[in-house]
């Protein structure tokens, strides 16, 4: 995982939680960040004003004052659900404010690009994966899920976006097909619009302050990833950037995260 502004933050995941400041190539100065006097409130504690960026190692609002993420994925909208899990045991607000009350400042919600572009109406099994949520049962799976965003955020939650497959299934392994940033589905400008669309949503919203870009790149069908090397079909490390610029040129006020490769265990391609 990595956070980046004119560095980019790269942490592996799990107990190894490596940390590593380096240069995004040489364009990531794009991830540059407006100034907000408003100060997000809760009750009348004041959390912080957004938008965050990245000072050195650490994430700071806009005042300069350190921000510590403590996120929780909510996963399930990327999946052939096409909606968040617990949605069919328990209430919106209910899970919301559960994920406040542990204590929890930050949520990761992982997205597929078929939530995106799939146009579907309904979810595939509204009773089934809405029961706690009736109400919710003949409203897109893409409204729902910016439903949960703005409830979260509302709330006081930050939100994390995170394009985590392209097909909407269970993620991941060596033999999904959707290891690198783009599928024989959905290719990288479909891949590069999708971010486009969502960073575009929530430009109006300062608690939604950060966009994965991808999950967990890997070896895939259509080639293994690298950083570096120079050739656009592999080079994470290209398609990174650009990624980030789309997401700058919708959403200015974004931080930009960005995978390590072989499922964000292997920082090793980064320069020292």
């Amino acid at each position: 995982l990595g956070i980046a502004s004119s560095h980019t933050l790269c942490v592996t995941y799990g107990s190894t939680a490596k940390m590593l400041m380096r240069p995004l190539r040489h364009a990531l100065a794009y991830c540059v960040f407006l100034s907000f006097n408003q100060a997000v409130l809760l009750g009348e504690e004041v959390l912080f004003a957004p938008p965050l960026q990245t000072h050195g190692r650490y994430i700071v609002d806009a005042n300069g004052t350190r921000v510590r993420l403590g996120c929780v994925n909510w996963y399930g909208a990327h999946l052939e659900q096409m909606v968040l899990n617990g949605l069919n045991k328990q209430s919106l607000a209910a899970i919301v404010e559960l994920i406040a009350t542990q204590g929890f400042n930050c949520v990761r919600l992982p997205y597929s690009l078929d939530l995106v572009f799939g146009g579907q109406k309904r979810a595939p099994n509204p009773a089934i994966s809405l029961a706690a949520n009736k109400y919710l049962q003949d409203t897109s799976p893409l409204e729902i899920f910016h439903l949960a965003a703005e409830a979260l955020t509302r709330r006081g939650i930050m939100v994390i976006l995170n394009d985590h497959v392209s097909t909407r299934m269970w993620c991941c392994d060596l033999t999904d097909g959707e290891g690198l940033w783009y599928t024989s589905k959905y290719n990288e400008t479909r891949w590069l619009e999708s971010l486009a669309i969502m960073a575009r949503h929530y430009s109006n919203n300062s608690m939604v302050v950060g966009f994965d870009l991808r999950n967990e790149i890997r070896p895939s069908n259509l080639g293994t990833p690298d950083w570096g090397s120079g050739n656009p079909a592999t080079d994470w490390s290209i398609a990174a950037e650009k990624a980030a610029k789309i997401v700058m040129e919708n959403n200015k006020n974004m931080l930009i995260i960005v995978s390590g490769l072989h499922f964000s265990t292997f920082l090793c391609d980064l320069s020292r």
